[in-house]
């Protein structure tokens, strides 16, 4: 006969259905423990490690997500300062005075037009990789402003009702 009592928690005065423990360690299926109620009621109630925890995995996102914009930023400086070829300049510094100096001289015929498409062909990843990690460190600042006043908001007006 299984037991259907309420249990009344301390302070709220609600009635609360009774938690069972399931079969197991030597109890018939559904024993009543009123420790264990006691327990999972205080548990769902006011667990402030929750709130904690998930304001702990909103601060590491925006913080990993500018972390990996500034690295995909730095990535793309080291890629675009790579020569694009030999006598080329690279993307970010284009200069390819070697190459013009060959063509002038008349040594070796359209270097230095195919120096300038190698730098156009190696300038769109760079530029990619500088917006990308640009982009993710405005999302990630922005995701900590959102944060910030989703907080102060909260601190208000902590009840969730509308303000007159």
């Amino acid at each position: 006969m299984p037991l259907q009592a309420s249990l009344q928690v301390a302070g709220s005065g609600v009635p609360q259905q009774q938690k069972y423990r399931t079969a197991g360690e030597g109890r018939p299926a559904k024993h009543f423990d009123p420790h264990y109620a006691l327990n999972m009621e205080v548990q769902s109630r006011g667990n402030k490690t929750k709130g904690l925890n998930e304001d702990l995995r909103q601060r590491r996102g925006w913080i990993l997500t500018i972390a990996v914009g500034l690295a995909l930023h730095v990535l793309s400086v080291v890629v675009g300062l790579r020569p694009a070829g030999p006598l080329c300049g690279s993307p970010l510094l284009p200069e390819s005075r070697a190459a013009e100096e060959a063509d002038a001289q008349m040594h070796i015929t359209g270097l230095a037009a195919e120096c300038y498409r190698n730098i156009d062909a190696a300038a769109v990843p760079v530029w990619s990789l500088m917006a990308l990690g640009i982009g993710l460190v405005l999302a990630g600042v922005a995701v900590r402003i959102v944060g910030i006043r989703r907080s102060i908001d909260r601190n208000r007006n902590p009840r969730g009702l509308a303000q007159p």
